[in-house]
């Protein structure tokens, strides 16, 4: 009887064991697409912030206002908040570039960023010297790539 309370414990103890790994194992893949279910609810809300600052201030896209702001012709608020408005746009470019892992196509199917590039590509050159700190080597050179293969 004795080997068989012992092969009983044994088979117990690597039940136990197997369990207890696959909850963990289960824990950590929930954590892991709960991490990426919040990575994507955060672009998300990077893009409402963006649109709704578009619908509160649509002169921001517009191509004299743009202009107007880049050669100093702005009052210096409209300048603030256009330089305020082009930073949440490529902040947001750079959480998508990352989320995707740089993947252009993925990037294509979920945002315009192509257009909204262009849009603003020459607040970009003007302020490359602060772009190129504040971004980072791979994400400054997609940008520079979508702006060259536009010309």
């Amino acid at each position: 009887m004795d080997s068989n309370n012992s092969t009983l414990a044994v088979w117990q103890l690597i039940s136990t064991i197997g369990l207890g790994l696959l909850t963990i194992l289960t824990y950590f893949r929930i954590a892991r697409l709960s991490t990426k279910t919040n990575a994507f609810g955060r672009l998300d809300d990077e893009l409402n912030n963006i649109v709704k600052t578009w619908v509160k201030y649509p002169i921001l896209e517009d191509d004299e206002f743009i202009e107007s702001c880049l050669t100093d012709k702005a009052e210096k608020t409209d300048k603030l908040r256009y330089d305020a408005y082009c930073t949440l746009n490529f902040n947001y470019i750079e959480s998508l570039y990352k989320y995707f892992k740089g993947s252009v196509k993925r990037m294509a199917r979920y945002s315009e960023y192509e257009e909204m590039i262009l849009t603003h590509k020459e607040w970009w050159k003007k302020n490359q010297s602060n772009s190129l700190t504040a971004y980072k080597g791979k994400f400054t050179a997609f940008v520079e790539k979508v702006i060259q293969a536009s010309r």
